[in-house]
């Protein structure tokens, strides 16, 4: 058996894929839509924080994680993101 090598960018792609395909099952498993959840980088847009801000505080809001470690992908309910933003105070959203 051949082995081949797999840099950094290619495997991070094939994970993003995977994670996916295994939200968009999971989701209609549970007869959610997948529009009903967005990815970090869309959340993070939607309350007007940066990525690594949500990342710090995502135990605020509704999420799943599919994945381990770095390769793990954490997708966020969208229609509980306003919702939740609003019934917190701005410190909790903005301070760490």
């Amino acid at each position: 058996m051949e082995y081949i090598g797999l840099d950094e960018k290619t495997i991070d792609a094939i994970a993003n894929k995977t994670a996916k395909a295994v939200v968009r099952e999971m989701i209609k498993e549970q007869g959610l839509q997948e529009r009903d959840f967005v990815s970090i980088k869309e959340a993070a847009n939607i309350l007007g924080v940066s990525i690594s801000h949500l990342r710090a505080k995502k135990d605020k809001f509704p999420h799943v994680k599919y994945g381990e470690g770095k390769y793990g992908r954490l997708f966020f309910k969208k229609d509980a993101l306003v919702p939740v933003m609003k019934s917190l105070t701005f410190e909790a959203i903005h301070n760490k």
